[in-house]
């Protein structure tokens, strides 16, 4: 293989100012240093609010857009190839919105402030839009690493399972913040706490707010062992809401055709969420029209003298235990789309399999036995596979609709090796066993509802990259062989597939 000519570019970033670079697809070694110059009595940088060492070669990862923000004003020499520094551009666009973030920033540490003294939770973000490649993760990524470099452990739930931006695919992540990003690692959040959920936001909106309230729960747990955790406060990337469904939602039940099964609406699906997460804030990102469509939801269900009440933006307004948030509009940052959904799920997938040239991974190949491994899909089955064993829904549940629909919901379908194409499939290992550990060392079967239900409410604790599957035989890569040890294990069946790059 060819290596392209290295050469070297000097560039002076003012104050305020930004330095945008785009690096190639291939790895070419792009790096940058930052110094101080003779006329410079101080010089500061950052990406994506890592600080940049003085004087300290950075190595950036191939295919990213990085920008190198200076409140101070600073020299940085990029070396690269020649086609990365012609692509390479100073910007003072950042004055705008690094002023607005800096405000975001200050408002949260007021309110870190009087959570670690009044013993509460600290503040709970909602970040949503329109529209993708709006700068939503660009937000929070640089709001996390801020409260990181105080000292706080935030919690980062990635509520997007479509397209996560730190999350894996069909998953919704937990993670705890607790050490700042590092640039080489390409922002990785290790480790994290996933939930399957095996659909989108809109074909199954129970299911969906039912995975984020588990989730919910696991982090009120974590809240409550951690101080630095509970004052850091939570970010949720909600995703985007689509306006067409918005639009398709609020058309009369005849528009759409649908008279057995009523849409739900996008924004009670978020208004769902920011309930059960116990949201106070909610930003959006540079869409007024989705600010009035939230606002004018929260007054039809609840009513207009309620909704005033519930969009409340003062921060010292009293909660009473009821839903309230503040309301937010901030500007987008255009995030180029340097690749496609694919190529990017594909290179998530490589980098929780093998790793990262900094922190490579040993994935191990493990042979396992096909009658002992239970394979699921939850909420609904995939259109072209037939299961041989039937769904599993409970009988008997409570007079309560929303229980029965929640169980509905979550309706588990098994299947068998030769139901679906597992052949480089990706499967989510949940932590639910058919078996229970007795104090004498001993196992024994639970009763199968306990087990159906385990599964509903079972998180992801890894995943396994089907390799071969033979009559009696299927061969796993996995990044740990702790996952697949036990007997009667559960993995989900996903839509997620490694293959080559096209």
């Amino acid at each position: 293989m060819q290596v392209s000519k290295q050469e070297s570019k000097e560039f002076v970033v003012p104050k305020y100012g930004e330095l945008r670079i785009t690096t190639p697809r291939e790895q070419d070694g792009t790096k940058l240093i930052l110094y101080r110059s003779h006329n410079e009595s101080e010089a500061w940088a950052e990406i994506g609010g890592k600080e940049v060492p003085l004087e300290q070669p950075v190595v950036l990862p191939p295919g990213r857009f990085f920008r190198v923000f200076s409140v101070t004003g600073c020299t940085i020499t990029v070396t690269g190839a020649v086609r990365t520094l012609q692509r390479s551009f100073v910007t003072l666009t950042a004055s705008v919105w690094m002023h607005s973030l800096l405000d975001i920033h200050a408002h949260l540490e007021h309110a870190r402030a009087n959570a670690k003294r009044n013993e509460s939770m600290g503040p709970r973000i909602l970040f949503v839009s329109d529209r993708r490649q709006c700068g939503k993760s660009h937000y929070i990524s640089w709001l996390l690493q801020y409260a990181v470099r105080l000292g706080y452990h935030p919690l980062l739930l990635d509520g997007e399972p479509s397209h996560p931006c730190f999350g894996c695919a069909t998953c919704l992540s937990l993670f705890c913040v607790q050490y700042p990003l590092d640039v080489e690692e390409e922002l990785s959040f290790v480790p994290g706490l996933h939930v399957f959920t095996g659909c989108t936001r809109s074909s199954n909106a129970p299911l969906y707010v039912h995975g984020i309230r588990q989730l919910a729960r696991v982090g009120m747990e974590r809240v409550a062992r951690d101080e630095r955790c509970r004052v850091g406060g939570l970010f949720l990337d909600y995703g985007t809401v689509d306006r067409y469904e918005v639009e398709r939602a609020e058309q009369p039940p005849k528009a759409h055709g649908d008279h057995d099964a009523p849409l739900v609406h996008p924004l009670d699906t978020l208004l769902d969420v920011i309930s059960a997460v116990d949201i106070d804030r909610v930003f959006i990102v540079e869409s007024a029209w989705l600010r009035m469509k939230l606002y004018q939801r929260a007054a039809e269900r609840f009513g207009e003298v309620r909704a005033r009440k519930i969009v409340d933006v003062p921060d010292d307004a009293p909660r009473d235990n009821d839903l309230r948030f503040g309301l937010f509009l901030v500007d987008s940052l255009r995030q180029p789309a340097l690749f496609s959904d694919a190529e990017v799920q594909r290179r998530r997938w490589l980098r929780y399999f093998f790793g990262t040239p900094t922190s490579p991974v040993r994935p191990v190949l493990v042979t396992y036995d096909v009658a002992s491994l239970r394979l699921a899909t939850l909420g609904g089955r995939e259109a072209h596979s037939m299961s041989t064993l039937m769904p599993m829904v409970e009988d008997e549940v409570e007079g309560d609709v929303t229980a029965k629909r929640k169980v509905e919901a979550a309706t588990i379908h098994f299947v068998t090796a030769d139901d679906v194409t597992l052949k480089r499939r990706i499967l989510a290992v949940s932590n639910a066993s058919e078996y229970e550990t007795l104090p004498d060392g001993t196992s024994h079967r639970i009763p199968f509802s306990e087990f159906e239900q385990s599964i509903r409410d079972a998180v992801v604790v890894g995943f396994a990259l089907v390799e071969s599957v033979q009559q009696d035989k299927v061969s796993l890569l996995v990044s740990n062989r702790a996952l697949l040890k036990r007997r009667g294990t559960c993995a989900f069946v996903t839509d997620e597939y490694l293959k080559a790059s096209d």
